[in-house]
């Protein structure tokens, strides 16, 4: 049974307080949730006013609504329920899925996993599929495999477990069930082979045609891949090895001897007056300079007892 809402918010990122109602309203909780709790906050409502994705998640983060989600009924955990509640955010921003397709997946979610009498769904593929038939989608079973594969490396806290929110990502990525059937029904309609077909058989022909595209692109892919590696890695130029002639070497060396002599007398000079500096007599000349190190360094020695090495 759909609402009757519409199928995403008039401004993406953007929210009305009566749009935060249809998210409140979808994922089971009362409709005045958002604004009962900012009020109790003192924030000001108005129902003119957008309200930007950021907003709505700082009011999320700052535990405003903690107290209304805290297994008000499903059980769930308020750290749990402002996760399902971001997420639903993020795929209506996205527009991959509408609000009747998150009431849809709720409801779906909730009863198969009140069935096994749990909170999470088993990252089992055969009932996943099974999930998604209620919801009225169809996901290919080798791209729900590599779906769980990523899923379960990057994303899942528990990877034999599914959450509402990790639903709501595998929903996102499935196709449309009922389209699918009527595209399949109208290419035989020209023969009377589909008359005695059970809704299985079809679901079950549809599941194995969809997983066979799905393998044909990854194939495909994967060699469209392998060819631009390969024509990469033929039009990538090899280094280029530069070589001197034997000569240069020979120049190079002449010229560096020829620079270190030019520039002895330059650190002889600079050196003494380093030693001029230290002795604290930079103004006399070069000459003058050495005597007069030459006394001092004499003199401090004199004064050396002769136990102290100088």
């Amino acid at each position: 049974m759909s609402l009757l809402l519409p199928s995403y918010p008039a401004k993406r990122g953007y929210y009305t307080i009566m749009e935060l109602k249809f998210v409140a309203i979808v994922l089971g909780y009362d409709g005045d949730l958002f604004q009962r709790c900012l009020a109790r906050h003192g924030i000001d409502i108005n129902a003119k006013h957008r309200y930007s994705e950021l907003e709505v998640k700082t009011w999320l983060d700052d535990h405003i609504f903690d107290l209304e989600l805290d297994r008000v009924f499903n059980h769930y955990t308020a750290h749990y329920s402002v996760r399902v509640i971001k997420k639903v955010l993020l795929h209506l921003h996205q527009r991959s899925l509408t609000y009747n397709e998150v009431a849809t997946s709720r409801r779906v979610f909730q009863a198969v996993t009140a069935k096994e009498r749990r909170l999470t769904l088993p990252t089992d593929k055969n009932q996943i599929l099974f999930a998604l038939k209620m919801t009225n989608k169809i996901l290919p079973p080798t791209k729900l495999h590599h779906l769980l594969q990523a899923m379960g490396h990057y994303r899942l806290e528990s990877p034999s477990s599914l959450k509402l929110f990790d639903f709501f990502d595998i929903v996102s990525r499935a196709q449309d069930l009922e389209s699918l059937t009527s595209e399949y029904l109208q290419s035989k309609a020209n023969s009377d082979a589909h008359l005695d077909v059970t809704f299985e058989t079809l679901y079950s022909r549809l599941l194995a045609s969809l997983d066979e595209k799905y393998k044909a692109s990854l194939i495909k892919h994967k060699t469209k891949k392998a060819r631009s590696d390969t024509s990469r890695a033929e039009f990538v130029p090899e280094p280029q090895k530069t070589t001197f002639p034997k000569y240069y070497n020979s120049i190079a060396i002449q010229r560096a001897t020829e620079s270190r002599e030019a520039m002895r007398p330059t650190i002889k000079e600079t050196t003494q007056q380093v030693y001029l500096a230290r002795a604290g007599n930079l103004s006399l000349s070069s000459s003058q300079g050495e005597r007069t190190l030459n006394r001092l360094v004499t003199s401090y020695s004199n004064k050396r007892p002769h136990t102290v090495p100088f």
